[in-house]
């Protein structure tokens, strides 16, 4: 599993514990690397070029609270689509802001929730 904008690892340690998969994790905040890698030493703690630059195919791409810091969304899941594996999933988890519908809108998945070709636990 890849963990793409992990913060302080809280929830790539969560994943590995409760499942014992193999974690990566990866932010673009250095200093919350470290300590992430100092206080979850079963997590491999990476910096983002590394991660752009793996061979690695992943079965799992997590990004959580990500998307609506980014200025263009399409270049990030760009990115990630080399890391995950054929039938790999990709989560993404987005605050619900009536600010950001339109944001969302623009990445087709406002349209994917609403047919119910991605559906999102509540």
């Amino acid at each position: 599993m890849l963990d793409f904008g992990c913060n302080n690892g809280f929830l790539s340690a969560s994943i590995q514990a409760g499942t014992g998969a193999e974690v990566y994790a990866t932010d673009i905040n250095i200093s919350a690397l470290q300590w992430a890698a100092k206080n979850y030493p079963k997590v491999s703690f990476i910096v983002p070029d590394v991660a752009a630059s793996m061979q690695a195919k992943f079965d799992v791409n997590v990004l959580c609270h990500v998307l609506e810091h980014m200025d263009d969304c399409d270049a990030i899941l760009c990115d990630l689509e080399p890391l995950l594996s054929p039938s790999g999933r990709l989560i993404v988890l987005v605050p619900q802001e009536a600010a950001r519908r339109s944001h969302l809108a623009s990445l087709g998945l406002l349209y994917l929730l609403s047919t119910g070709a991605l559906s999102i636990p509540t």
